[in-house]
């Protein structure tokens, strides 16, 4: 057995040795091919390294030209009105630089006033359609030209200097000329290029002009409509690439363009030259691949014969596992490395069997509560569809939703809401064999084929509603939990899978309007209205799961001080699928008969507490915000711990907070509000009446109550100044509230005549959209920094 394994290990040992020649031979081929792109890559950095050396000789060069121009703006004499001065001036400037062939100095028309070293004319010269005398005029800047050809057809470029006389506006231009086609500053920098025999560079001005080149009689020369680089180059580009010279020769060329000037620099040299080292080698190369293959292959055929055979089997059964066959099982006679591959191979096998086993059943089951999930249910669905079309009977989808399934997960955490979806699940499987469904979240589906009427439905509903009599324990509480469930008939509200859904999600939220605990069949009765509702119901709900709700903050103003005293938050809700915002008296008392305003108010206070925990870590002054509260809230018994959590984890102290409360909520079980209330106000948050005078107003729960704020309602303050009940019922709000040592604020300020009576009568704050609308937080700084009163 041993012998048996070692002779096979040696046999593989020696088959990868032949594998490993060929690989050698193979990278040998490959280098033998990437050595053009490595010498490519070595000449770039030999070309680019030249044209970073020659962009900071060039912009050496003109930053002497510049500190020249300098000079010359610095100098009186070119203003001068006497032409002695003026030619002794740009002579001395000329000889003293080096780098200047001649002069001119122009008068702001263009006409030349001094000429040095120029052509010698007794006629008047004028230069002002020259683009080095009108660039100077038009920036008030030096301006270096491209290259041209001056008076004396030589090539130069003009260095255009506007100089200015402060005390008569009187403006010169100084034009310095640079003779390009002798060995003057830009010509002397090619010296020290060196980029191989045949290598050179060259630079280009903006019109594709050769501004300076190794052969001075290409100097002058215009090559942008034959030559790509100089192209790019003019269009402001760099890079590398191939090109064609203008004597056909194939060269690789680095190019950069020079934006102060907007010039171009261009280094290149032959293809011919870059790949000239390796044309010896390319034949030793192929010599060398040629015997190694002949020699390496015959090694193969060899050891191959020998090997190939178990192998070919196991090949052979790969090929049929791709084909979907996994029921395959090889013999495991052979105890070598092979027969051991084999046995894993049968293993292998195996677990994909169970792995795919595993994962069919995890693409059609929710791997929460192991129930078929929305995949299956479609699927199911449009096979009993089907079903029923062709024997002529009904069926019945059933939507299920639990109640107040997410003050569950609010109060207790997401692990409890997830463990009472299991325990629902284990309470729905007893129902086997009901067609049964989760699709996500709190929701599910039946469906029951094969019908006949409505009443074969009504025993499956009472059998799931059934499941929800006995409380589900959770952290060790019992817990109630009751469920609503929409109906709808196939065919009678549906000839499709995806409007039966649609319309028992729709029954069920009618079921839900009704408390909960109960169910509804879809009637086509129901007006647009009411399905309008439902789809904005369902909606909400889905705004609220996924983060969609705003707040915006409309400030407060002390009237005294003029200064912002706090803000109130105030529910927005911008629906994506309009795109438009949803008024708050649609959306707050669908949520109230939705059971939802719990949670959204809990959601609105974190939000809140968190946002001013951020402004003021961030610098804000100690403002205090103010909450709206719905009746739903205060008789929620764990109301009160919900908000000393909050307060808890957000960090923020109860004295900036203020819950804003109606008279009616007052009104109901005074003894618990009173409690609810006292608590409060042990946490520090402060106490607000809003819409004082609107409800059923009493003296005694004022003096009864802690209350800190009352708020006039807007209804009182619109026609303040010309409706003399309003004025009176305003000016008694504030007198009674200053008497009871409350803060007064009225609401709904547009004018400045109703700011100016509710000074006058001494209301202490108010809010409104004169002084500002509800704004969002980010656009609350402004706000603050503009201190509107």
């Amino acid at each position: 057995m041993k012998r048996k394994k070692s002779g096979l290990f040696w046999k593989v040992y020696l088959i990868h040795i032949v594998i490993m020649v060929l690989l050698l031979s193979t990278l040998m081929f490959t280098a033998y091919y990437s050595l053009p792109e490595m010498s490519r890559v070595k000449n770039r950095s030999i070309t680019d390294e030249t044209v970073v050396r020659l962009k900071q000789q060039i912009t050496n060069v003109t930053n002497n030209l510049y500190q020249v121009a300098a000079l010359v703006q610095r100098k009186e004499e070119f203003l001068s009105n006497d032409s002695d001065v003026m030619t002794e001036a740009i002579r001395d400037l000329i000889l003293s630089s080096g780098f200047f062939d001649q002069g001119l100095i122009l008068d702001q028309n263009g006409d030349v006033l001094i000429s040095y070293k120029g052509e010698a004319t007794d006629e008047k010269v004028n230069l002002a359609n020259q683009p080095y005398f009108t660039e100077a005029v038009r920036t008030k800047t030096t301006y270096i030209s491209n290259i041209i050809e001056d008076l004396n057809g030589k090539r130069v470029i003009v260095v255009s200097v506007p100089v200015f006389n402060l005390k008569n506006g009187e403006e010169r231009i100084v034009c310095l000329f640079v003779q390009m086609d002798k060995n003057g500053p830009f010509q002397s920098i090619f010296q020290s290029v060196n980029i191989g025999g045949g290598g050179y560079a060259y630079i280009v001005d903006g019109n594709g002009r050769i501004l300076s080149h190794p052969d001075i009689s290409r100097i002058g020369d215009n090559v942008l409509a034959v030559n790509r680089v100089v192209q790019k180059v003019t269009q402001r580009e760099s890079g590398y690439e191939k090109v064609v010279n203008s004597k056909g020769v194939s060269m690789y060329a680095s190019y950069t363009y020079l934006p102060r000037l907007d010039w171009g620099i261009v280094a290149q040299v032959p293809e011919q030259e870059i790949y000239a080292s390796f044309r010896d080698f390319q034949k030793s190369v192929w010599v060398m691949a040629v015997l190694s293959f002949l020699f390496l292959s015959f090694l193969t055929a060899v050891f191959t014969k020998q090997t190939l055979r178990p192998i070919r089997r196991l090949y052979e059964a790969v090929e049929a596992v791709t084909q979907g066959n996994y029921e395959l099982y090889l013999e495991e006679k052979d105890q070598t490395e092979l027969g051991q591959l084999t046995r894993r191979f049968n293993q292998m096998i195996a677990t994909i069997r169970d792995s795919r086993k595993q994962i069919e059943y995890q693409a059609y089951h929710d791997s929460l509560t192991g129930l078929p999930n929305r995949t299956l249910f479609k699927d199911h669905l449009e096979r009993i569809l089907q079903t029923a079309n062709l024997r002529q009977k009904k069926a019945a989808v059933l939507f299920l939703d639990l109640d107040r399934f997410y003050e569950v997960n609010d109060s207790l955490g997401h692990q409890a809401g997830d463990q009472l979806l299991v325990e629902v699940g284990k309470r729905f499987n007893e129902l086997s064999p009901l067609f049964l469904y989760r699709l996500g979240g709190d929701e599910f589906t039946v469906i029951i084929p094969e019908i006949d009427s409505k009443e074969d439905v009504v025993g499956t509903v009472e059998n799931l509603m059934s499941k929800f009599a006995e409380p589900f324990e959770l952290k060790g509480r019992e817990f109630f939990v009751t469920v609503s469930i929409g109906i709808s008939i196939f065919p009678d509200d549906g000839e499709d899978g995806n409007s039966l859904l649609q319309h028992a999600d729709t029954a069920m939220y009618k079921a839900k309007e009704q408390m909960g605990n109960s169910h509804c069949f879809f009637e086509k009765e129901w007006n647009s209205n009411t399905e309008s509702k439902l789809s904005l119901t369902r909606k909400l709900r889905r705004a609220l799961e996924n983060d969609e709700l705003l707040i915006y903050y409309q400030p407060k103003f002390q009237i005294a001080s003029g200064q912002i005293s706090g803000m109130e938050a105030l529910l927005r809700w911008y629906d994506r699928d309009t795109g438009m915002m949803v008024p708050p008296k649609e959306f707050i008392p669908l949520a109230e008969e939705s059971g939802l305003i719990s949670s959204i108010g809990e959601w609105v206070l974190k939000h809140v507490c968190t946002q001013m925990k951020h402004w003021l870590e961030g610098g804000y002054p100690p403002l205090r915000v103010s909450v709206n509260l719905s009746p739903q809230q205060f008789q929620d018994d764990k109301f009160v711990d919900t908000v000393r959590r909050i307060l808890q984890e957000t960090g923020l102290s109860g004295e900036y907070l203020e819950f804003e409360i109606t008279e009616r909520v007052l009104m109901k079980n005074e003894e618990t509000v009173h409690q609810v209330l006292r608590t409060f106000k042990e946490m520090g948050v402060f106490i607000s009446i809003d819409d004082f005078g609107t409800g059923y107003s009493s003296l005694s729960y004022l003096k009864q109550f802690p209350i800190d704020v009352l708020k006039i309602d807007q209804s009182f303050i619109n026609n303040i100044t010309n409706d003399p009940d309003n004025a009176s019922i305003t000016s008694a709000i504030i007198q009674l509230a200053h008497n009871l040592n409350a803060e007064v604020i009225a609401e709904g300020v547009e004018t400045e005549e109703q700011l100016h009576f509710l000074r006058d009568k001494q209301c202490d704050a108010v809010q409104g959209y004169f002084i500002s609308p509800p704004v969002p937080p980010h656009d609350f700084a402004g706000v603050l920094k503009q201190h509107l009163v």
